[in-house]
Formats: structure tokens, sequence, C-alpha cells
């Protein structure tokens, strides 16, 4: 009987085992996917600020160039738009990188 609880014990020691490895790999892909996401991250926090300082300045040039403010104009809302755009990833990037970090602290 002794002998029959030592391997029962053992099979689940080996189970749990496995188990852990299991997790240890699903930390290590979620370690990995958050340093992709923080990355892209930050080349679309880049892109935004780019967009941002187009924006501006065509905000300066159509206040002081009435001749042509049609063109600009379409321009700045195109550039407008992909700042949206660019924003609502930054956003959804945001979100998975948060979700990204509350999974790998479960998993610790």
């Amino acid at each position: 009987e002794l002998q029959s609880k030592i391997n029962e014990l053992s099979l689940e020691l080996r189970n749990v085992t496995r188990h852990n490895e299991c997790l240890e790999d699903e930390l290590l892909k979620t370690r990995e996917n958050r340093d992709h996401l923080q990355s892209t991250l930050h080349d679309v926090h880049q892109q935004t600020d780019s967009y941002q300082t187009e924006i501006q300045q065509l905000r300066e040039a159509l206040h002081v160039e009435k001749d042509g403010s049609d063109a600009l104009a379409t321009q700045f809302k195109k550039t407008s738009q992909t700042l949206q755009e660019l924003q609502e990833l930054v956003a959804k990037k945001d979100n998975d990188l948060s979700t990204a970090a509350k999974k790998e602290n479960s998993l610790n």
C-alpha cells in the first residue's frame, strides 16, 4: 500500500512538473510578445509624434496662406485621419501590452 501511494505521488509530481514546464513556456512566449508589443508601440508613438508635427506645420500654413487652401485642407484632413488611425492603434497596442502584462503577472 505504501508503494502504491509512492507511485501515485510520483505520477502526480510528474504531472505537476509537466504543467509547470508548460506554464514556463507560456510565460516566455508572453514576455516575448510583450517585448514585441513594446517595440511596436514605441514605433507607433514615434510615427504619431511625426504626424502631430506635420499637422502643426499644416495648421500654421493654413493660417498664413489663404491661396491654395483647398489643397492644404485636403492634405490636413488626410494627415488628421492618419493620426486618428495611429492613435487608435496606439490605444489598441497599449491595451494589448496591458493584457500581456496582466497575463505575465498572473503566471508569476
